[in-house]
C-alpha cells in the first residue's frame, strides 16, 4: 500500500487495502495498523499497535517498529513511544518523510 500510497495511485492502495482485509494472517493488528498508516490515521495506528503487541503478534518486533522509517510518523505519539518503552526499546531518530498524505 506505502508503495501506491508514494505513487500516487490511491484506487490500487483501496485495491490493495480489501485484499488485505480479505485475508486473515499472523499478524492482523500489524495490518491493521498498516492500513491507519497509510492514511494517515495515527491515533488508530497506534491503537492497532497496542492491540498487537498484548496479543503477541509476530510481527511486532520491538527492532522493527521502533527504527522503521515507517514508523516515523508514530514517533511524536507519546503512546507509541510509551509503547517502545514498554517493550524495552528506544525509538530511532525520524525522517519526518512520512506519512504520504492521501487525496481530500
Amino acid at each position: 500500500m506505502f508503495v501506491y500510497a508514494a505513487a500516487g495511485q490511491w484506487d490500487e492502495v483501496r485495491q490493495q487495502r480489501r485484499l488485505a482485509a480479505d485475508k486473515d494472517g499472523n499478524s492482523p493488528q500489524f495490518q491493521m495498523m498498516m492500513d491507519h498508516l497509510v492514511f494517515g490515521k495515527l491515533d488508530a495506528a497506534v491503537d492497532a499497535a497496542e492491540r498487537g503487541v498484548r496479543a503477541r503478534e509476530p510481527l511486532f518486533s520491538w527492532r522493527f517498529i521502533s527504527c522503521d522509517l515507517l514508523f516515523d510518523p508514530l514517533k511524536q505519539r507519546p503512546r507509541y513511544l510509551e509503547l517502545l518503552k514498554a517493550l524495552g526499546a528506544r525509538p530511532c531518530a525520524p525522517d519526518l518523510r512520512w506519512p504520504v498524505r492521501p487525496p481530500a
